[in-house]
């Protein structure tokens, strides 16, 4: 009942509650001289990011990449680089933050 709740009133603010992001990335390559029919002239990169916020308290955030290079990779052409929610807490002047699923760890504690 609580979850109903929740998400009724966080649909009322979904128009603000959501930000898209990214860019694309295109540049010319060398052409390869093994294998001789490989001679994919240009790379293209595109990363999109979703930010979901329906609260100070709470959120989500969704970074997809997709390539037209799938050479040496393992994973493909398409994935998700970071998928996170996240929680936040204050309690007087300390703050807990706390994060479930794939992301990036801070670089140091300066990094927040």
């Amino acid at each position: 009942m609580l979850l109903i709740t929740m998400l009724a009133a966080v649909s009322a603010h979904a128009a603000d509650s959501l930000q898209w992001n990214g860019f694309a990335l295109l540049r010319p390559q060398t052409p390869a001289v093994f294998p001789p029919l490989d001679d994919d002239s240009l790379a293209a990169q595109v990363h999109v990011g979703v930010d979901w916020r329906p609260a100070p308290a709470y959120g989500a955030h969704v970074h997809l990449l997709a390539r037209n290079d799938e050479d040496g990779s393992r994973r493909g052409r398409v994935g998700v680089v970071e998928a996170f929610v996240e929680a936040n807490a204050n309690f007087g002047t300390d703050r807990l933050r706390v994060l479930a699923g794939a992301f990036f760890l801070p670089t140091s504690r300066e990094n927040i």
